[in-house]
């Protein structure tokens, strides 16, 4: 009986078996209407990554990409490719930055076009995001030797059940962790088959198809090619001028696919911003249990400091217990195999330095500081400065090992054992946050104005304008005489507003000036001037702070019949020469 999960299976059974697992833990955490596109979840979707720390204090990622995709798919096809024309002031906005997955978004205006009404694909991505890193893992264990029942099934388990993929669900790009678990076996079918045209292929593609998904993931899928190109030249397997020939057709691909889509565009924002040594990985992360159903009173706890959400990286008690059983073998196929792996294993190791940052927590404690100065923290290491994020590539490659340990090292009847424990106590472990995201999809959306006053408030007009931007809630509520909590509570507020407009306005596809997109630059000085200007007609104004236009901008109307108070949002325009 036990022979049955070790018998060598065909590649497709094995995925299939990953893809059925798969989409069963997928069902169990997302409500069909919702992978649909039709529940009330889209009504303003409030997708975060889970963060008991800052719960309710930033903004809606996943309102923000359907907001975003909605101005780009109700667009006229145009050059650059993803420029969203009315998102923004003109020229507008380029979607890349908008976290919109822009091969999803491309495809979905193509049949958004063909089909008369814009579709939404991001329920059905968000679900297949939870099934893909299982196949993946298949994928990967099955190119390293192990292409039976047991890997597909526990290793689709155990992946698919990440702890620190389920606390990014709500950021749809980041999401795509299959991303870098494709790398990784690609790297190792590489290593068995050489630089061929197949593997060529397949890793030119991987690229594209990174790049047209987000840079963070780039960065970890890019990491391996790299390393899966130098452990050739260290093997002397290969030429240097071959080397150098596979690298400048990748990097030819990847700039192909950027100009047309305008990455590069004058428009689009500085590429570092402030963040780098706060968002990080604390040392503790990976093994110390948190958001845990093991542990009823770790339920709500995480580790370290409070922006070091983005480095949450627990491996779960599943693996932690393989690793456990596997030390000594891990260690003795390191001690044998390390020059076989030399050039990833010195990546992984970069990877993990770059994610603990330059400054290193342990716990709340501060155990090391680098200073690099403001220009190097912000504007070079700022280019990613949710650095705790590139401990995704290391995790997923220890998963590997783990798995893989255990198969090579143990009888069947032990391996199957322990990995039913370990697949069993990890679908436990993260019951939190599944049920987390189950509740957060399936509740009403949370609000602050509204859908339905703001469709009654933007009905008629041709533009909407707010004050303050998106951009500019920091400055603006930075410059009050208000406590450090009222001025969180204030942003907060002031942030949900912007999006919730954002979406309202793309619904009724209106010019906003607002705009909630990555490495976005506001201009805030010029925000303040367009503030006091004379109301251009037909156009609404809505003003989040306390503000009153000046009988000059209302052409000496009274104010009473240009501007009225809905909710806490004062709210004006200016029709044909008529009152509103």
């Amino acid at each position: 009986m036990v022979s049955l999960f070790f018998n060598p299976r065909p590649f497709w059974l094995l995925l299939l078996m990953s893809a059925v697992i798969g989409a069963a833990l997928g069902l169990a955490v997302y409500p069909l209407p919702m992978i649909a596109g039709t529940s009330r979840f889209w009504d303003f979707a409030t997708g975060n990554s889970i963060n008991p720390t800052f719960s309710g204090l930033t903004p809606k990622d996943t309102a923000q990409v359907w907001a975003t995709y909605l101005y780009f798919v109700k667009a006229p096809w145009s050059w650059p490719l993803l420029q969203a024309p009315l998102l923004g002031p003109p020229p507008g906005t380029n979607v890349f930055f908008g976290d919109v997955v822009p091969w999803v978004a491309l495809v979905g205006k193509l049949l958004s076009k063909a089909l008369g009404f814009p579709i939404n694909p991001y329920g059905f991505y968000l679900f297949a995001s939870l099934v893909a890193p299982g196949c993946a893992m298949t994928a990967l264990l099955a190119t390293a030797g192990q292409r039976n029942l047991a890997a597909a099934i526990f290793g689709s388990i155990l992946t698919d059940t990440t702890p620190y993929l389920l606390f990014r669900w709500g950021h749809i790009a980041l999401s795509s962790h299959f991303l870098v678990i494709m790398a990784l076996g690609l790297y190792l079918r590489t290593g068995t088959e050489g630089i061929s045209r197949r593997t060529e292929v397949g890793w030119n593609l991987l690229l594209a198809g990174t790049f047209l998904t987000n840079a963070y993931l780039l960065v970890l899928v890019g990491a391996c090619r790299v390393a899966a190109l130098l452990q050739k030249l260290i093997a002397r397997e290969a030429s240097l001028r071959k080397l150098a020939i596979s690298a400048t057709v990748s990097g030819a691909t990847v700039l192909g696919l950027a100009i047309p889509l305008g990455v590069f565009g004058q428009n689009n924002g500085p590429l570092g911003d402030w963040g780098f040594g706060h968002y990080s990985m604390n040392l503790l992360s990976p093994m110390t249990p948190q958001m845990s159903g093991l542990f009823p009173e770790l339920r709500d706890f995480r580790v370290g400091m409070p922006f070091q959400y983005e480095g949450f990286s627990y491996l779960g008690v599943g693996i932690l217990l393989l690793a456990s059983a596997n030390a000594r073998g891990i260690a003795r196929w390191l001690q044998m195999r390390w020059r076989t792996h030399l050039a990833l294993l010195s990546i992984l190791g970069l990877l993990l330095l770059f994610a603990l940052s330059n400054r290193i927590y342990f716990g709340s404690r501060l155990v090391a500081e680098i200073n690099l100065g403001s220009y190097l923290e912000q504007h070079i290491f700022g280019m990613f400065r949710s650095s705790g994020r590139f401990f995704w590539l290391v995790g997923y490659a220890f998963v590997a090992v783990c798995i893989l340990s255990q198969l090579r090292n143990f009888t069947s009847r032990s391996s199957l054992a322990l990995l039913a424990a370990a697949g069993f106590l990890q679908v436990v472990d993260v019951s939190p946050l599944r049920d987390f995201i189950l509740r957060e999809v399936s509740q009403d959306p949370s609000v602050v104005l509204g859908p339905e006053r703001l469709k009654s408030m933007i009905a008629g007009a041709n533009a909407v304008w707010v004050f303050p931007t998106f951009g500019c809630v920091d400055p603006v509520v930075e410059a009050t005489n208000l406590t450090p909590s009222e001025k969180q509570e204030l942003k907060r507020r002031l942030w949900i507003a912007n999006v919730e407009i954002e979406l309202a306005s793309a619904q009724a596809y209106i010019r906003t000036n607002t705009v909630y997109v990555a490495r976005h630059q506001s201009d805030c000085p010029l925000e303040a001037e367009t503030q006091r200007q004379i109301f251009l007609e037909g156009a609404l104004y809505i003003y989040l702070m306390d503000y009153e236009p000046s009988p000059a901008q209302i052409a000496g109307k009274r104010l009473g019949s240009v501007c009225k108070t809905e909710h806490w949002a004062r709210y004006c325009r200016v029709d044909n020469g008529e009152t509103d």
